[in-house]
């Protein structure tokens, strides 16, 4: 896969984010020409902490003049969409950046030296579908977030069909490893055990579907070659754990007794119990499955945090 991004121009958005910059770091070592979208005046920390350096360009993707100018000068063979709003209570903002920003990106790298446009979409345009949820699934968002998000994934999959414009959707699960936000259910589980502090969760039973950030990173390079055409694939580990079992996971690596408090915070409108994906067509289409169960995951994350330790 190395051979596929040497020598390419690659433009990643959202690339000072979790994923954005994992993706960035891998390829750079394999030889891409990285550019790396960021907002102005953005934090980008984790490019620092990775060793990458990437070529920034601070661009608002909501404008497309803006967007056309900076694509017509890079003139990218891959794109990377990793771009995501964290103030989910600005709805402008929110429906902006998954759909009109989406189309100006679209709209300004398609031709034929573009040889594929991934975005990262979201586990929670589904809603509040029982699991294991599948890629044919009729979706039912619960929340402004997964709304904006599943308006985006459907606007990319016509124009990638009716443009025949290459484009793969990936549904990201429950992401973690290194760098992720440190107020996240794990950074926050591993921080406080270390220090002996009890883990504050919501009601007994919610489940996740986590996957480590090296298994996505891979997945985007893969969904880059498998000539889609506007394809959902659902990227997890195919399997629901507790936030319970998370937490007494990671208490375990550590070698301590956990002090966990249910019911601490309240229950959010895509809280469930069985919240978990079928990832068939990602292993029979890209070739793609999780190298790494959780506790394989959370121990490589484990290590990282504290040979990082501030």
């Amino acid at each position: 896969m190395k051979d596929t991004f040497t020598n390419k121009t690659v433009l990643v958005t959202g690339a000072n984010g979790f994923v954005g910059a994992h993706l960035v770091n891998v390829l750079e070592k394999q030889g891409a020409q990285v550019f790396a979208q960021v907002r102005q005046n953005s934090d980008t920390y984790r490019f620092d902490r990775l060793n990458t350096k990437p070529t920034l360009i601070e661009m608002d993707l909501c404008e497309l003049t803006t967007v056309r100018q900076h694509l017509e000068a890079i003139r990218p063979h891959y794109v990377f969409n990793t771009a995501v709003n964290r103030n989910y209570d600005d709805l402008t903002a929110t429906i902006q950046l998954n759909t009109l920003a989406l189309v100006n990106l679209l709209e300004s790298a398609q031709g034929p030296r573009l040889q594929a446009f991934v975005h990262c979409g979201s586990s929670t345009e589904y809603g509040n579908l029982p699991g294991p949820l599948n890629e044919t699934d009729l979706p039912e968002p619960c929340t402004l977030y997964g709304g904006a998000k599943l308006a985006g994934s459907h606007l990319l999959q016509s124009l990638s069909k009716s443009r025949k414009i290459p484009t793969a959707i990936l549904r990201l699960f429950h992401v973690y490893g290194p760098l992720e936000s440190d107020n996240r259910l794990i950074p926050t589980a591993i921080h406080n055990l270390i220090n002996d502090k009890p883990v504050k969760l919501t009601d007994p039973g919610c489940t996740h579907d986590p996957v480590h950030i090296d298994d996505v990173v891979n997945a985007c390079l893969l969904a880059a070659r498998a000539g889609s055409y506007g394809d959902i694939f659902n990227i997890a580990n195919g399997c629901k754990i507790s936030n319970e079992d998370i937490v007494n996971t990671i208490a375990s690596i550590l070698g301590k007794t956990p002090s966990i408090h249910p019911g601490a915070f309240e229950k959010r409108e895509w809280d469930r119990d069985d919240w978990f994906a079928n990832v068939d067509k990602a292993r029979n289409v890209l070739g793609w499955k999780a190298s790494m169960d959780l506790q394989a995951g959370l121990s490589k994350t484990i290590d990282w945090m504290k040979s990082h330790a501030a």
